[in-house]
């Protein structure tokens, strides 16, 4: 069901007749709360909240456990309820252009997560737990604070898209040249100065962002 771009401020009690909706698309409307019906929708794999005025999810989220995508991007959270952290169909969770200050170590819990989306919001560094999701093939961190870059990136293997433009990051750790499959790499906008020395074996990367680090020495004739 899409009922994206309509304006929506609210959404009728009766949505939680459709109890075997698959996917519902709510992006881009004004929405600044969620009815309870929706917790109701328990078929639910996909859940659209993108682009509303939410300021809060309630714990209620914890009866849609098939979800194996949730876009809650562009919105105005501060926090999530642990109830997200107990999801563990989760594939695909996307919490990009929020307030968000911390992440959650029981983030652990999301085995499955392929994709990792954070960016724009205020962390200024990442739980440990992040870097044991090792089904990860995309995490997006660009346009936070982040002072440093944990060297356990390397457990990240599966890796094909790390952004991370937008931050404090001063280096990288030599370990993310261990993620062999790397495709995309964006570094720019931070405080680099130099770039680790291993770059030329990342030999699936086709594109590597480095612009705007203004103390960034030309790097390696083999990078």
């Amino acid at each position: 069901l899409n009922v994206s771009d309509n304006c929506l401020t609210t959404i009728p009690e009766s949505i939680a007749n459709l109890s075997q909706l698959g996917t519902l698309n709510l992006a881009r409307n004004h929405l600044l709360e969620l009815p309870m019906e929706i917790f109701h929708l328990k078929s639910l794999t996909s859940l659209i909240l993108s682009s509303n005025q939410l300021t809060r999810i309630t714990e209620d989220i914890i009866n849609l456990d098939q979800l194996t995508t949730l876009d809650l991007s562009d919105n105005r959270l501060e926090e999530l309820p642990q109830a997200i952290f107990k999801l563990t169909m989760l594939s695909t969770l996307m919490l990009s252009s929020n307030q968000l200050r911390e992440i959650s170590e029981d983030i652990r819990n999301l085995a499955h997560l392929t994709t990792l989306e954070l960016s724009q919001n205020y962390l200024r560094e990442l739980p440990e737990a992040i870097f044991q999701l090792k089904m990860l093939t995309t995490l997006t961190l660009a346009s936070n604070q982040l002072k440093r870059m944990n060297e356990n990136i390397s457990n990240l293997r599966h890796l094909t898209t790390l952004e991370v433009s937008g931050n404090c990051l001063e280096e990288l750790p030599e370990t993310i040249c261990q993620l062999k499959q790397l495709t995309t790499l964006s570094v720019s906008e931070n405080l680099l100065k130099t770039l680790p020395l291993g770059l030329d074996t990342l030999h699936n990367l086709t594109s590597l962002q480095v612009e705007k680090n203004p103390q960034l020495k030309f790097p390696p004739v083999d990078v």
